[in-house]
């Protein structure tokens, strides 16, 4: 019988057909393992028998840092001149690096995502695809001054998205068909935003609604239904400061219900495309980035309340994209140009709904009510709620014959369980990953026990075999291998 290391999945699908590619990584993912690693000097023998040196690791818990003990969500979260805030519930706040709060004005109507930005002097908030937005000077005429922003400009067009790029705060026109800017910080000072000029850009190149709206390397880029185009601040010394750059046009676009997609990650847009693929900017060419698994979700998926948020785990820059109505978080990993998913215990999407880096931590503002916290990889719990860490293999297949599988072992990390250790769970899928049936847990020891080793025998028999792996105590987790003794029959 041979000893046949089985891939780990390195990513989630890439076919759209589940039981062609039903490998799936939740709440972990895929690190590069160097060209000389150990397992790479021992590989050998029969290299077609053996994978390729490859680890998981898990996502990072979240640490409680802030609340108002309110339990209202956490609308959004900005920072200004060095200064920290947060819009929980209705109210705004300044944060202090201790995690004291400060209440600075309430009256921010809805639940959902606010879009945020500043231009130094003035903090304005915006509930998207509205006429409402807020706006706090903490130095105006003196002291500080929150109140509503009642332009007649503001209040005529309203709001897609905002904005801030060479000293103005620039607005997606809720209508789509134009954006338009205030006077400039150099006019406002210390004080709310103007809009004395009435300076506004229609769309000039396409005859679709605009959609979302990004500022990338100092240019505005409007992304419509179908096309997109972009601006720049040639210095016009009456209206708006910007004019269209033909050069910049793309022949594609945003899904209308997913406007708040669009995040900026490792110094490049990413969203979702008006033809449910994810793309990133490269230059003016629209890169497709997502696989056609992915692309299979968001061809059934609801995107309607999607947002994206760009945080980064140990060296990985990772575009994560929640989409609430059909309960599913998907992660883009810029270091891999790997996917993979996470979800919050009982949710089945994450529970993160806005994010921050700030006083050196990265934040994340919770959707659940309990107020503010930040990543972190030394802990395994969510706001002390329990992380759930799985990923699923391809099948192990041989032209459809009949296979005895007499051993598996899951090449893990132990000895790092605590006094009473931790488990790993088995679960195995016989028909293409549709149906799981588990199998007794795994001690992977307690603290020092690092001899133990995850392994089953007599698994039974199976022509398509799909084996799950399962972990949710709050332990340090890096698998490296799968190894089994498979015994192909003829039939």
């Amino acid at each position: 019988m041979p000893n046949i290391s089985l891939a780990l999945p390195m990513s989630s699908y890439v076919a759209a057909d589940p039981t062609a590619s039903c490998k799936r990584l939740v709440n972990c993912f895929s690190e590069p393992m160097p060209a000389d690693s150990v397992l790479q000097e021992l590989k050998g023998g029969n290299p077609s028998q053996e994978s390729a040196p490859a680890y998981l690791r898990r996502w990072a818990g979240i640490t409680p840092f802030a609340s108002d003990g309110t339990n209202r969500p956490t609308r959004g979260m900005w920072v200004m001149q060095g200064i920290m805030y947060a819009v929980i519930g209705d109210t705004l706040y300044s944060v202090a690096s201790t995690g004291a709060l400060t209440s600075l004005g309430t009256g921010i109507i809805g639940n959902g995502i606010v879009r945020m930005t500043d231009n130094t002097a003035c903090l304005v908030i915006l509930v998207p695809n509205t006429a409402l937005a807020w706006t706090y000077c903490p130095n105006a005429s003196g002291q500080p001054t929150f109140q509503q922003l009642n332009s007649g400009l503001f209040a005529t067009y309203g709001a897609i998205d905002v904005k801030f790029l060479d000293s103005y705060i620039v607005f997606l026109a809720k209508g789509g068909r134009l954006f338009y800017n205030d006077d400039g910080q150099v006019v406002s000072g210390q004080n709310q935003i103007t809009f004395t000029t009435n300076a506004t850009f229609p769309r000039e190149f396409g005859t679709d609604l605009f959609v979302g709206m990004s500022v990338d390397h100092r240019e505005i880029t409007n992304y419509g239904t179908w096309t997109s185009e972009g601006y720049i601040n040639v210095g016009n010394p009456v209206g708006t400061p910007f004019s269209t750059a033909p050069q910049t046009f793309m022949e594609i676009g945003m899904h209308p219900d997913a406007s708040y997609t669009l995040a900026m990650q490792d110094s490049a847009p990413i969203w979702i495309a008006s033809d449910r693929t994810v793309r990133k900017k490269n230059g003016q060419t629209a890169e497709r980035i997502s696989n056609s698994g992915i692309e299979n979700i968001l061809q059934l998926a609801n995107l309607q309340g999607s947002y994206s948020l760009t945080p980064s785990i140990a060296g990985h820059p990772l575009w994560v994209c929640v989409i609430p109505k059909a309960f599913r978080t998907i992660v883009y990993d810029g270091l891999t140009s790997e996917w993979f998913e996470i979800e919050s215990y009982a949710l089945g999407y994450w529970r993160g709904l806005s994010y921050i880096n700030a006083y050196g931590r990265q934040f994340v503002g919770d959707a659940l009510g309990q107020g503010i916290g930040y990543l972190d990889t030394s802990v395994f719990t969510e706001f002390g709620d329990t992380m759930v860490v799985n990923f699923t293999t391809q099948p192990v297949y041989h032209e459809h014959n009949r296979m005895s599988h007499r051993r598996l072992e899951c090449v893990i990390s132990t000895g790092q369980g605590g006094i009473t250790g931790s488990y790993l769970s088995l679960y195995v899928s016989d028909d293409g990953a549709n149906t799981f049936r588990g199998y007794p847990k795994r001690n992977l020891g307690a603290t020092g026990d690092y001899w133990v080793r995850a392994t089953w025998f007599n698994l039974g028999q199976s022509r398509n075999r799909v084996y799950r792996f399962e972990i949710s105590d709050p332990t340090p987790t890096f698998t490296v291998q799968l190894t089994s003794e498979i015994q192909v029959n003829k039939w």
